[in-house]
């Protein structure tokens, strides 16, 4: 794989770990787990696991389970509507992913399996803009010198258990929830259950992927009180945090927040204060209450003192002029 001019990168299998080439060499991820090479980054924090990354956001992650080679493509949005071949279109619209080198779009309602299955075969890439390395003799006589693609055969599409079949009690004991169908199929047509149990749990890590990357609603970070605790650690839509405080100190504003649909907490940032301060707090509090209430009493004192003032000049005034 690679992007624009960026090192080729090849990830296969060798014996029971996955194998890493660069531009057709080998790399040793003996001494460091990862690689930030031309164009791209390589982690391999385990022998069972590559993840390949490149400038624009497009990643490969490829496992190892039971002998089989796992791969999961992972694309930024920017990569909607760009796609195409085995990837579909990436536009959450199934009607359009089966389109054909010519632009031809085939129903992929109405569509057979055997259709389905042409349409892959005739995204087939040629031994010259290959990107594959063969360079052992059974690469070159299993990959390179046969035909690409073999017009001639035929899958099974379907298979149906035989209750004589020595296999089938212990498929069906392993091949159980979503995905049990495919696991299924591939421990019938391959006669291994370690194939079929690789299938299996291949789909189930696929699935799990597609939950993680579901979008979420973050209302972002808050901080634990000082001189106290935060109870919680998830920040998440629907998500409460709770707050307390150290023995001796005592909480202010809210106990609890709540992360709401708009991205917002419910409630203020609490804080811990001090007993003492507090005293002191309410202390100051009654105090300032006392001289704003005597200001107010005096204020209302010398108001009515100017109203009897004013009321004694008018009965003056009048016996004048009577």
């Amino acid at each position: 794989m690679k992007e624009n001019s960026s090192d080729v990168i090849e990830v296969r299998t060798a014996d029971d770990h996955l194998q890493v080439l660069r531009n057709k060499k080998i790399m040793p991820f003996t001494e460091q787990r990862w690689m930030d090479l031309q164009g791209v980054f390589v982690f391999a924090p385990c022998p069972q696991k590559v993840t390949v990354i490149f400038s624009s956001g497009a990643a490969v992650e490829l496992r190892l389970h039971e002998g089989s080679m796992v791969a999961t493509v992972l694309l930024p949005a920017e990569f909607s509507n760009h796609t195409l071949g085995l990837l579909g279109r990436m536009n959450s619209d199934p009607t359009d992913d089966l389109m054909t080198q010519s632009g031809k779009v085939i129903s992929s309602a109405n569509a057979t399996l055997g259709e389905i299955f042409t349409f892959g075969a005739r995204w087939n890439i040629s031994k010259m803009s290959s990107l594959f390395t063969y360079d052992s003799q059974y690469l070159l006589d299993s990959y390179f010198f046969p035909s690409s693609h073999d017009s001639a055969f035929v899958p099974a599409y379907s298979l149906h258990a035989k209750p004589d079949d020595p296999l089938v009690a212990d498929m069906l004991s392993m091949c159980l929830g979503e995905g049990a169908q495919f696991c299924i199929h591939d421990t019938l047509i391959s006669r291994s259950l370690a194939v079929g149990n690789a299938t299996l749990r291949a789909h189930q890590h696929y699935q799990a992927l597609m939950e993680a990357l579901q979008p979420v609603v973050s209302c972002g970070w808050l901080p634990t009180p000082r001189n106290g605790r935060k109870n919680g650690t998830h920040y998440l839509q629907g998500k409460t945090l709770g707050f307390t405080c150290n023995e001796g100190y005592i909480l202010y504003k809210s106990t609890e927040r709540t992360c709401l649909e708009e991205g917002m907490w419910t409630g203020e940032q609490p804080y811990c204060i001090s007993d003492d301060k507090v005293g002191f707090i309410l202390g100051a509090f009654g105090s300032l209450s006392a001289l704003v209430a005597m200001g107010l009493t005096l204020k209302l004192h010398n108001r009515k003192q100017a109203r009897e003032r004013k009321v004694e000049s008018l009965e003056m005034v009048t016996q004048a002029q009577t």
